[in-house]
């Protein structure tokens, strides 16, 4: 017991004293002497002599521990820092950045009006969220800053727009939600657009220090800060432990000036010299009363009370040093500091948040929402009444006018939402995509992977019947497949096309079609949006589409000798019309940019041809490839160039290309040569990744 209360003593007379400045070296001499209420006086008054100098044995042993403890571990902190045995130091792309201050507050400006509002209907109720992920911030001095619940951003409301158009004042405030979110409650079941927020904020304003060898000292308001030392990938700090929640960061920097990765830190506190001092003065005062017991030279516990209050003096001020340790990934040439020196002055921000793209709300007049007494879910209207009661579980939109959900504890079901009777009314399919077309289609199937349809969702009627394997939707029309034929329908549900074709396109206002022949070759075909074929019966084959000029190369295919030959017919028009006849050409490219390379017969040598069939490159080459919006490659007595539209070399290409990226009407062409290299469409080098 009276161990118990000795050492308890020890920690009061260093933790609770009332402390003084400016304490005299030795104790003994001090003249500001401990009072009668001292709680080293007022404890031995309850023992007797014996168990005092028990007592004052216990707290001399204590005090000894302490003090050779703290002596120890500077000396460790001070020489422990040891070299890794690493191979390679590890380099981190994470690291502090003090900024100017207008370029803090632009990125501060650019993460705030990247913030949206989510709203959760719980009638007759709404509650409110704003995702506020401080590490989407790209400043890591503010997100630690940030991290304590104290300093974040206080968001107010000042207005709220409401999806009817109209608008309220609000003074409601969010408060921490979660990790990565604020929230808020308000008495309101409309659906909201948006709403007006008063942002107020702070961050911290931050000193650097560099310490780059041992013993440096630097002085702050808050007292110092020394290098105990810097020795192989460890760096050791000595500061007051008031300043220890000021020390926002610590980075080691390697000799190549990269920031090496932390690998962690430890630390512990001691006494300062003056509180080290006070205490061995202190123990010296124990010993000599401790030794009087002994000698008989005090014979009651009153003649020790009186030595203590005239030898012992009052303890200093408790401040105690931080010894802290801070390990990195290789070898530290310097520690940079980061130190807390102060709050900016609160910053004042008017913000309008959206509602989020992604919450649950229709365009039709319907939103989600959940009766907060039954937790049931139903939809209300703009009003933020009830437009369908709240009699389902589970209910999840999947597009304005389908939603998926419980019934009365039956399985989880689709329905389609009657606008016009203000009703959820279960169906016996599934949907195949949530997506809608043209405004009100939408694509259904009778059961998963089963045949498809496309019905009018406003409506509820079938506009193209579910029997077939699939439907793709494309350039507002829908290509069906039946038996591995596709047929076309338009948005109406009109049958455009029948299903004969192999394959069906919709491009530049145009349908494209191909059909199996008996002599092994596809037939090709185009058609107007109407179905119309402009096909004159001279060709059955073309090379890409129309493209920008509106020209397509066409050719007849045919089989001769159980050999597949082609011919070149020309470039037709989208009428059908041939307006540039290339049969006395022997190869023809489709045209790119206003420009198509052709081969002459009788040279074997390539040109190109403008769009009114006049050829403006003359036949000098052996290759020519589609020509980008500046230039062509062209290869000429095996030197490969790129030339303009006057027939001038603007490159010459260290190599032929091995293969390359040619699309037409583009400037996107890629030419990987054979050397090694890749240039672009202007005879720019490309950099592959590999050498990024």
């Amino acid at each position: 017991m009276i161990k118990y209360i000795a050492l308890s003593i020890s920690i009061l007379l260093i933790v609770s004293c009332n402390g003084q400045q400016n304490q005299e070296s030795n104790c003994l001499n001090n003249t500001l002497k401990i009072k009668e209420d001292n709680i080293l006086l007022t404890s031995i008054e309850a023992f007797t002599l014996s168990e005092s100098k028990t007592f004052l044995e216990d707290q001399y042993n204590s005090i000894e521990t302490l003090i050779n403890f703290s002596e120890a571990n500077l000396e460790f902190s001070l020489t422990s820092g040891e070299a890794m045995n690493e191979e390679e130091p590890k380099f981190s792309d994470s690291f502090y950045q003090l900024l100017p201050k207008d370029s803090l507050e632009g990125k501060l400006h650019t993460f705030f009006n990247t913030m949206y509002l989510r709203q959760e209907i719980q009638y007759p109720d709404s509650y409110l969220q704003i995702p506020f992920d401080r590490y989407d911030l790209d400043v890591k001095l503010i997100k630690d800053f940030w991290e304590e619940d104290k300093n974040l951003p206080r968001f107010n409301i000042n207005t709220i727009f409401y999806g009817d158009k109209t608008r309220v004042k609000d003074t409601t405030s969010f408060q921490k939600d979660s990790y990565r979110s604020l929230a808020t409650q308000i008495p309101s079941s409309k659906p909201m657009d948006s709403i007006e927020v008063q942002v107020l904020y702070t961050y911290p304003t931050i000193k650097e220090v560099i310490l780059a060898q041992k013993e440096t000292k630097t002085e702050l308001p808050d007292g110092s800060i020394v290098t105990a030392a810097i020795s192989g990938n460890t760096v050791s700090l000595q500061y007051p432990n008031t300043m220890h929640e000021k020390i926002v960061a610590v980075e080691g920097i390697h000799e190549t000036d990269n920031y090496l990765v932390s690998s962690g830190s430890s630390g512990s506190t001691r006494p300062t010299e003056e509180m080290i001092t006070y205490l061995k003065c202190f123990n010296t005062t124990l010993k000599t009363a401790i030794d009087k017991i002994e000698n008989k030279e005090m014979d009651t516990n009153e003649v020790l009370r009186n030595f203590l209050l005239q030898n012992v003096s009052e303890a200093p001020e408790n401040d105690q040093l931080r010894l802290q340790r801070f390990q990195f990934s290789g070898t530290v040439k310097k520690a940079k500091v980061y130190i807390q020196t102060g709050i900016s002055e609160e910053i004042n921000k008017s913000l309008v948040l959206k509602r989020s793209e992604h919450d649950q709300k229709a365009t039709n007049g319907y939103y989600l929402a959940i009766d907060k007494k039954t937790q049931k879910q139903g939809l209300v209207d703009e009003t933020g009444a009830w437009a369908i009661r709240p009699e389902y579980e589970d209910l999840r939109m999947m597009n304005d006018y389908y939603y998926s959900g419980l019934y009365n504890d039956d399985y989880n079901q689709l329905y389609w939402l009657n606008t016009r009777a203000n009703r959820l009314e279960r169906v016996s399919y599934e949907l195949d995509e949530v997506k809608i077309y043209s405004d009100k289609l939408v694509n259904i199937e009778k059961e998963t992977n089963g045949p498809e349809g496309i019905i009018n969702a406003k409506t509820g009627s079938m506009v193209i019947p579910m029997k077939y394997d699939y439907i793709r939707p494309q350039e507002g029309f829908f290509i069906t497949d039946l038996n591995n034929k596709e047929g076309l329908y338009d948005k109406n549900g009109k049958n455009i096309l029948p299903e004969v074709f192999n394959n069906i396109s919709v491009k530049d206002d145009m349908i494209y079609t191909s059909k199996e022949t008996d002599d092994s070759y596809d037939e090709k075909d185009i058609y107007s949006l109407k179905g119309v074929s402009i096909k004159k019966g001279t060709w059955n084959n073309y090379d890409e589409s129309f493209g920008k000029d509106g020209l397509l190369l066409v050719k007849y295919n045919y089989k001769k000798n159980n050999v597949h030959y082609y011919d070149y017919i020309g470039f037709i028009n989208k009428k059908g019309k041939r307006v540039i006849n290339v049969q006395k050409y022997e190869q023809v490219a489709p045209f790119s940019n206003g420009l198509a390379a052709v081969k002459n017969k009788k040279d074997k040598l390539w040109g190109y041809i403008n769009t009114t069939g006049k050829v403006v490159i003359p036949f000098q080459y052996s290759e020519a490839k589609a020509f980008q919006e500046r230039y062509g490659y062209v290869v000429k007595n095996k030197e490969a160039l790129l030339i303009d539209r006057n027939n001038k070399v603007f490159k010459k290409l260290p190599d032929t290309f091995s293969s390359a990226s040619l699309p037409l009407d583009s400037n996107e062409a890629v030419y990987h040569l054979y050397s090694g290299e890749t240039y672009d469409a202007d005879g720019n080098v490309v950099k592959d990744k590999e050498s990024k």
